[in-house]
């Protein structure tokens, strides 16, 4: 038994000690995954005897469940999502908890919300994600009760996560989201008092309505989402969930949010007065989630996916690609950070259409230039598919708007049979092969 004064040496050794030590070190996952829950599972009297063991438990647990943490070299799912899990349960268990304490398990689980990890079993970042989900609606008002304060930016990213969500591909994802949506937005107590533009969001929802929506469907979910982005404070949350869905790989709901996104920029609601900035906007959003995202395929390949729609469908024609607007040149040096050293078929391909979307007559002739050199580099690419794709899209782009893009237009016939003809993706071909035929083609184009 605990005593008044706490556990005896021997029981805090036996016990916390040794829990906290098997999830931060232990070798196999099935360890780690059940100590991390053998954690919040622990009374009071285990978990708090002073404020150094708390703290010492909810480090182990905000360590063991971030998104880069691994056990043995190896991403686990199941211990990142056991140990929000735990780390919610271990804060509603103690009670009171100090501010510094409650700051750091925001944090954590607003991080998690980040957890986009694949493994074979497909998207078990979103274990993470739903569970964070969770634990922020316990949490939220459990902190307020306590006197522990949260200012309307730290309300802002609670709210921008669950609405991130609310976009998201996955239909169990969405309609968690959603239900974490209502029950904080239809609270009747000081947890919604910080919560920005609270009555536009529930227009949004159609929560006045008091009629039962089903946030799993795609139909129902992205029109409401896209309605939000009239609200500038979660305008970056709405946009980094609307990508990955329209750039996501079910058709139904690839359909859904992209006709939800291509609706917003035609009939716009709040953000911009007009076109340019409302463009300015959207081109905005997607580079902070290029730099937010860097390499992690998860997010990058259907961001890709949709500016390639975008470019191609001449959305930004005229605005953000004009002369003195940044976007095209911080786009194309986000595409070169991460073609270098990828490996993955479907990012590559998807970089290849977006470097030759943005080449156009609307561009300027310096990122025109840039743009075709980095495009003729990637017929250098080991891999002769991504090479034969390359050529050909280069031939097409060529064909229609050759006077734009090239230097030298006297040798446009030759420059278009030579591309044609070449065979770019012979497995046979060595780097001298291959560097001869770029020389060559470089050289007809005038670079």
């Amino acid at each position: 038994p605990v005593g008044d004064k706490g556990p005896s040496e021997r029981l805090q050794k036996r016990v916390v000690d040794k829990y906290i030590s098997l999830v931060n070190k232990a070798s196999h996952p099935a360890e780690t995954r059940g100590y991390s829950l053998a954690l919040g599972a622990l009374p009071n009297k285990l978990l708090a005897p002073n404020e150094t063991v708390l703290s010492n438990v909810i480090n182990c647990l905000i360590k063991a469940a971030r998104i880069t943490a691994k056990v043995a070299k190896e991403s686990d799912a199941e211990t990142r999502r056991n140990s929000i899990n735990a780390l919610v349960a271990v804060c509603k268990e103690v009670g009171s908890v100090s501010e510094d304490n409650f700051q750091r398990v925001f944090t954590a689980l607003l991080g998690s919300l980040h957890d986009y990890n694949v493994d074979r079993r497909g998207d078990v970042g979103s274990w993470s994600r739903v569970a964070a989900m969770t634990g922020l609606g316990e949490l939220l008002p459990l902190a307020l009760n306590q006197g522990v304060p949260v200012d309307s930016n730290t309300m802002i990213k609670i709210m921008g996560g669950y609405i991130k969500q609310f976009a998201e591909k996955l239909d169990n994802v969405r309609d968690h989201a959603g239900r974490c949506l209502e029950e904080l937005l239809l609270r009747d107590d000081t947890v919604c008092d910080n919560i920005v533009s609270r009555q536009l969001l529930i227009e949004c929802m159609n929560l006045s309505s008091g009629e039962r929506s089903n946030w799993a469907k795609a139909k129902t979910t992205f029109p409401m989402v896209m309605k939000m982005a009239c609200i500038e404070e979660y305008f970056p949350f709405v946009i980094e969930g609307i990508v990955v869905s329209v750039g996501g790989l079910t058709e139904s709901t690839t359909k859904e949010a992209e006709e939800s996104l291509l609706d917003w920029l035609k009939n716009p609601s709040g953000i911009g007065k007009n076109a340019k900035e409302r463009e300015e906007a959207l081109g905005n959003a997607l580079i902070t989630t290029f730099l937010k995202y860097k390499k992690r395929r998860r997010v990058i390949q259907p961001l890709l996916k949709t500016i390639d729609i975008l470019l191609n469908r001449g959305y930004f024609n005229g605005t953000i690609l004009a002369e003195g607007v940044s976007f095209a040149s911080e786009l194309l040096r986000s595409v070169r950070k991460e073609e270098d050293n990828c490996k993955d078929m479907g990012t590559l391909l998807s970089i290849v259409r977006v470097s030759i979307g943005l080449m156009s007559e609307a561009n300027t002739s310096t990122i025109n230039q840039e743009a075709l050199e980095f495009v003729c580099g990637l017929l250098l690419h080991p891999f002769p598919k991504v090479r034969r794709l390359t050529a050909d899209n280069l031939y097409v782009r060529l064909l229609e708007e050759f006077r734009v893009l090239a230097p030298n237009q006297e040798n446009e016939e030759a420059a278009l049979d030579f591309l044609l003809e070449a065979r770019w993706d012979a497995d046979a071909y060595g780097e001298t092969e291959l560097k001869e035929l770029h020389d060559k083609l470089v050289e007809l184009l005038g670079l």
